[in-house]
Parts: C-alpha cells; sequence; structure tokens
C-alpha cells in the first residue's frame, strides 16, 4: 500500500520523509497492523493513487488488528517502528525552527518569542484560528501543568487558592525556554538574585530544617556540642545539636502591559521580543529586589531590613544627617562586624545618589610617612570591573534608604540569603481578548518567589562581647 507520510518516522534503518510517498507490504499480519498504526496516529495518509480501501474500512481494519492476537503479543514490538515528532524536542516549541533541540542564543529566543507573541494575535478572538504550532505549543504546556498538579508541585485543591489555566481567558503559556529568556533579565537586574542562594520550591514552599548555631559563648556550637579534653578510662559527656525549621513560601509577583494592534501586526517579531515582555521582566525584577531588601515578610519575601539576624552600627558622636554622613570609622565597624560564610556574596549595597559624594572622600592614612588611600575605587567598565569599598564590591540600588538613614548602606553576604522559586517557572501568557474592544493585546506574567535570610539571629562569639552578623547597617545619623 502506498502511503505519504505526515511525520518522520524511522522503521529500522529506514528513514521515511515527510510529503513524500512510500510503498508498505500489507500483505502479512504484521504489514497490516503497521499501517493500521499510521493511518490511525496521523502518521501518513493514502496516497491518492492507491486503489486500496479508505474511510470507514481503515476504521474497521483498525480495529481488527487491535483486537487480533497477533497484536496483543507484541506485533508492533517486532516491526521495531519508532515515530515521533522532533519538535517535542524543541525547547521553543518550533517557534525557532533550525533550534533542533539545541539551546538558543539570546537573538534566536528574541525572535522566537516575537514569533510566538504575533502568532497569538493571529489565532483571533477565543483563539479560533490558531496555527498548527500554537495549538501544540498550548497542548504541551498544558501538559506541564498537569504533570506538575499530578506531582504535587502545583495544588489545585479547593481552598488552595491556585489558579492554573490554558485557555482563550487565560492566555497562552510561554514556551519554557522563552519563560527562561525572561527570568535571565530578572538574574541580570537584581544586585540580590546574582549572590543569593537560590531554592526551587513548589508552589506550597518548603520547610528547611538546619542547626541553630548563634552562640558560642559557653563553649558549644549548633545550640550544645561541645568536645571535651579527656585522661584515660575519663567519662565522655553526650551533647547534641539543637535545630530550626525555616518556613520559605512564595507568593504570586504579577505584571501586566498592554501593546497596540499594529505593533503587533507591523513590528518586526525581534521588537517584540527584544522589549515588550523583556521591559515586563524587568518590571518583575523591581519588584522582587525591593521585597528581598525591604520586605516585611507579610504576603512578600522577608527583607534584609527586616530580618531578626541585622545588625545596626551605632553612627559616631558628632555624625548628623548634613556633615559626615558617612565616615571612614563607620566602614571600619561595619567590616568588622561581618559574618562572612562564603566571599562571593559578600557585597556593599548603596544608594548612589545619595552617597556617592561621600563615599568617594573617604580615605586612611597608609603607615608612617605612607600616602592617603581611597576606601572607594570606581572600577573601570573597560576592564570589565565594578566599584569596590574598602576592597569589597558595592552595587548601587535604589531601593536602599535616603542618605542618614539607616539602610542608605549595607554590607552582607547574600550566600546566607535564600531566594525561593517556583520551580515549574514563570507563567507568562498573551491574549487578545481582555482588551478586544480597544484592539490592544495583554502580555501577563505571574511568578511566586519567596525570599528570607538563612539565620534569624546575629552571630555570638566565643571571646568577646561584640556579635557578628550576615547583615550590617548603618544607624541612622541625627
Amino acid at each position: 500500500m502506498k502511503l505519504r507520510f505526515l511525520k518522520m518516522y524511522k522503521a529500522g534503518d529506514t528513514t521515511c520523509e515527510v510529503g513524500k510517498t512510500y510503498v508498505i507490504d500489507d500483505s502479512t499480519e504484521a504489514g497490516k497492523a503497521l499501517v493500521a498504526k499510521l493511518l490511525a496516529d496521523q502518521v501518513a495518509e493514502k496516497s491518492v493513487d492507491d486503489p486500496g480501501t479508505n474511510g470507514p474500512d481503515v476504521i474497521t481494519l483498525v480495529k481488527q488488528v487491535l483486537a487480533s492476537d497477533e497484536f496483543t503479543k507484541g506485533v508492533a514490538e517486532r516491526v521495531r517502528v519508532s515515530v515521533k515528532d522532533k519538535s517535542d524536542d524543541d525547547p521553543s516549541h518550533g517557534y525557532y525552527p533550525e533550534a533542533n533541540g539545541r539551546e538558543l542564543t539570546k537573538a534566536e529566543k528574541v525572535v522566537a518569542l516575537g514569533r510566538f507573541a504575533k502568532d497569538v494575535v493571529s489565532a483571533g478572538e477565543g483563539f479560533s484560528r490558531p496555527s498548527e504550532l500554537l495549538t501544540k505549543s498550548i497542548s504541551r504546556s498544558q501538559g506541564v501543568i498537569d504533570k506538575a498538579v499530578k506531582d504535587g508541585v502545583i495544588d489545585k485543591t479547593a481552598g488552595s487558592g491556585v489558579t492554573v489555566a490554558i485557555d482563550a481567558e487565560a492566555g497562552a503559556l510561554l514556551p519554557p525556554v522563552l519563560s527562561i529568556m525572561l527570568s535571565d533579565v530578572g538574574m541580570a537586574v537584581s544586585p540580590i538574585r546574582k549572590r543569593a542562594k537560590i531554592v526551587p520550591v513548589g508552589l506550597g514552599g518548603v520547610e528547611i530544617v538546619k542547626p541553630k548555631n548563634y552562640d558560642h559563648s559557653s563553649g558549644t556550637i549548633y545550640g550544645g556540642v561541645k568536645a571535651y579534653w579527656i585522661a584515660e578510662d575519663d567519662e565522655i559527656t553526650a551533647t547534641k545539636p539543637k535545630t530550626e525549621t525555616l518556613q520559605l513560601r512564595v507568593n504570586g509577583l504579577a505584571a501586566m502591559a498592554y501593546a497596540s494592534h499594529k505593533t503587533m501586526k507591523g513590528a518586526p517579531a525581534s521588537y517584540i521580543g527584544g522589549y515588550v515582555l523583556p521591559v515586563m521582566a524587568e518590571g518583575i525584577a523591581f519588584a522582587e529586589t525591593d521585597a528581598f531588601i525591604n520586605g516585611n515578610g507579610a504576603g512578600k519575601p522577608m527583607g534584609l531590613m527586616n530580618a531578626g539576624c541585622k545588625l545596626s552600627i551605632t553612627a559616631e558622636t558628632g555624625q548628623t544627617s548634613t556633615a559626615n554622613v558617612i565616615l571612614t570609622a563607620n566602614i571600619d565597624k561595619m567590616v568588622a562586624r561581618i559574618r562572612v560564610k562564603n566571599n562571593s556574596g559578600l557585597t556593599w549595597l548603596y544608594n548612589r545618589p545619595e552617597l556617592y559624594t561621600w563615599l568617594i572622600g573617604l580615605t586612611r592614612v597608609v603607615g608612617t610617612g605612607g600616602q592617603m588611600a581611597n576606601l572607594f575605587q570606581r572600577g573601570s567598565p573597560a576592564a570589565n570591573t565594578g566599584a569596590v569599598l574598602d576592597g569589597i564590591p558595592i552595587e548601587d540600588t535604589e531601593f536602599c534608604q535616603a542618605a542618614a538613614t539607616t539602610g542608605d548602606l549595607i554590607l552582607t553576604d547574600l550566600s546566607q540569603y535564600l531566594v525561593a522559586d517556583d520551580q515549574s517557572g514563570a507563567e507568562v501568557a498573551q491574549s487578545i481578548h481582555l482588551k478586544f474592544d480597544y484592539g490592544q493585546s495583554a502580555f501577563r506574567i505571574i511568578k511566586y518567589v519567596g525570599g528570607m535570610p538563612e539565620n534569624s539571629a546575629v552571630f555570638q562569639r566565643y571571646k568577646g562581647s561584640n556579635t557578628t552578623s550576615s547583615i550590617v547597617t548603618l544607624a541612622t545619623r541625627s
């Protein structure tokens, strides 16, 4: 029988290509079963010049073959047919045709993102005219959600407050590689994410049990572990550590924007994919960074400024909000009290327009007869080096407080800050229905994210009275 193939498939060493016609030997039961399966799965269709049966007779044949003893004993396995739609392996769901399962470059992701957005608009109201690519993409995305529900990553039980769906009202989820691209935008613009400890979680969050290790003053570590010097035959005193449980939860963060019909129809795919949606991703990064620094933990992350382990250094005598806002002594005392777990996470955060003119004036005399050294070094964009303060990287962020108030300058080891991301990724959708009467397309991003410091209290060292912490600030100057 002659069959024209609608999908590429392999049978042994033979590869049948899409659009070409091949003769399949259906004189045996195995051959009949193969033909029936290819037709039923819509992998192939009968060639127009084949005089054989079609229509209802094919359906009858399929039922007969599937019910036969020969088939149920493993005819399909003996024929060794492998049929697979290669686009299943494409992380862009076909929106970048040359992907072939490989990792896309940033430029390719931009084009794919734009093509997807334009495809949704072309689908029309109620997705009445979806393209083949969009239909497959929606089906695969729904499959991901269904699996997440089955595995318990997403809780859709009554009262959970979680609603995840793909339809004409909710829009169409972006393919995974494009959602990751938008997440990367947040990583690039956030001074917290690039150094924090990222913890993938489900929508229910996670409980983290960790050793409680805040006080060494009595000679014990981890809340009770102590080693003893012993003589021969001395009894060993048993000790044990204490633990604490961190409740790391995620909360929903959403952004929405609109694009005109003219923009969606006339703009190139690279514009839509490289500007419209990434700008929304920056909006998400803006809100979460604010929470990572200033959040109070109520419906949002617990930020550095409200952490139980935050340590505030007292201002020097005579410091005011108009004079001597930052002194070298402040920097020295803050560095002395920082508790570092990982040097790669150590950084200063500051509000540059508020503090820059004060920081560049900080100096330290080096040795007898030595020259003054500036504590603040600007860095070199040409050499790809950033600014440093007392040898520690310093990053500008508009979420630090105004000059002379607590939080205008923060020294922290961000490797001890936990950022929780919903492991199913951001839900990035587009719909033409919300603003249909205005001729606009609505873009929406919903992301579930959480954050909190790893430590709930400051750390007391074995000797001395000064505590240390992973978060050190400078008290308000009057």
